[in-house]
This record gives structure tokens, C-alpha cells and sequence, in this order.
């Protein structure tokens, strides 16, 4: 099995130190370690490169008024309000009712004949 690859862009020095050892001692390889994204393409490129599983960012850098990804290679997101009231009959733990996938009725020509 391969380890986790992870990259990191962690600006506070506390969460880094703290951050590391739980990674390294988890097996996960660090394939970049930066203090800030710095110019969003080049950036984006690196990730593009490298493909690690996942990307650990700093958001308490977010309070410091961080640019904004270029459009073209911002990825999709979702458009609800983060205030929106959740769906009727939904918790944390259990989605609404018509949110839940219900699986697909079976092919009746998927089905052997009968005997």
C-alpha cells in the first residue's frame, strides 16, 4: 500500500509543528510544504504535478484577505447560502428524505428467465 501524500500550505508556525509529526507518524509523505499559496497558477501547477490525495491550507490565513483563485482553475463549489436553513426532517447525522439516492429499480431484462 502507498502512503497518503499530502500537501500542506500552513502559514502559522504553531499549526505546522503541531501538524508534521501527527502526519509523519500517520505514514503520509509530504510532497509540499509551503507557508502561503503565493501566485495562484503556479500553485495550481505544482498540485497538477505532484496529484497528492490531499491538501491541507491554512484558513486562518483567510482572515489576512488572501487573493482570489483564478477563475478559469477555481474549482466548483457549492452555490447555498451557508446560513440556509437546513432541509425539512434532515440533522447533521441523517440527510433529508429526498436527498437520500434511492437505488435504481432492476432491469427486467436484466433478469434471468424464469424456469
Amino acid at each position: 500500500m502507498y502512503p497518503l501524500t499530502v500537501a500542506l500550505v500552513i502559514g502559522t508556525k504553531p499549526l505546522g509543528d503541531e501538524i508534521r509529526p501527527v502526519l509523519q507518524a500517520f505514514g503520509c509523505r509530504v510532497v509540499l510544504d509551503q507557508n502561503d499559496v503565493g501566485d495562484w497558477n503556479e500553485f495550481l501547477g505544482k498540485l497538477d504535478r505532484l496529484r497528492p490525495n490531499v491538501v491541507l491550507y491554512d484558513v486562518a490565513r483567510l482572515q489576512e484577505g488572501m487573493e482570489e483563485p483564478p477563475a478559469e482553475n477555481a474549482p466548483e463549489t457549492d452555490t447555498a447560502a451557508p446560513d440556509a436553513p437546513a432541509p425539512e426532517g434532515s440533522t447533521p447525522d441523517k440527510p433529508a428524505p429526498d436527498t437520500v439516492p434511492q437505488p435504481a429499480p432492476p432491469d427486467p431484462a436484466a433478469q434471468p428467465p424464469p424456469r
